[in-house]
């Protein structure tokens, strides 16, 4: 079985994690994503951002962690 190193990521959207995840895992890390920016506003559109990453990190079977959505 081949070692992996471990990578954690930040995002904010589905969009712009997708190629990245993909790229650091074929290269042969094993990837956790972050998700977390308050700055997104109205707070459902965190929510469906939210809700793509998550989708996106089932489907490439990838760590998520979830950040509050404080904005203070």
């Amino acid at each position: 079985m081949k070692v992996q190193n471990k990578i954690l990521i930040h995002a904010c959207c589905a969009i712009c994690s997708g190629h990245p995840i993909s790229l650091l895992k074929q290269m042969g890390y094993e990837v956790v994503v972050y998700f977390y920016n308050p700055n997104i506003y109205p707070s459902i559109e965190y929510q469906k951002r939210l809700e793509a990453q998550r989708i996106l990190c089932k489907s490439l079977d990838v760590e998520l962690i979830e950040g509050e959505y404080e904005t203070d």
